[in-house]
């Protein structure tokens, strides 16, 4: 049974803010043909009363082409080469991978 959850997944990745991309795990396993869809990931540093956000970026993944992005895994995103860093956090029901990257 579809649910309103795999038709918001199957729109935004249908979509033209989808772009090509590709996984490579970091143990060097497989590259993964996958799409990547631009999402915000800023983190706060704090210095006494100054917080400052970094310029960090993230995408969303979908689960069911990649099972799960590790920390240093590679994103090549449309060309662009990126570094998975830390942990991903799933939204959507489990249904997307948000990753935070660092261009490489």
């Amino acid at each position: 049974m579809t649910t309103p959850a795999d038709i918001i997944a199957s729109s935004l990745f249908g979509s033209l803010l989808a772009r090509p991309a590709v996984y490579t795990p970091p143990d060097g396993g497989p590259a993964v043909p996958c799409r990547a869809v631009p999402a915000p990931a800023p983190v706060d540093s704090a210095y006494g009363e100054t917080v400052m956000r970094a310029g960090l970026s993230g995408y969303k993944l979908l689960t069911t082409t990649v099972p799960l992005p590790e920390d240093g895994g590679r994103l090549a995103v449309e060309g662009v080469d990126h570094i998975v860093v830390g942990a991903p956090a799933a939204a959507l029901q489990g249904r997307l991978w948000l990753v935070t990257v660092r261009t490489a």
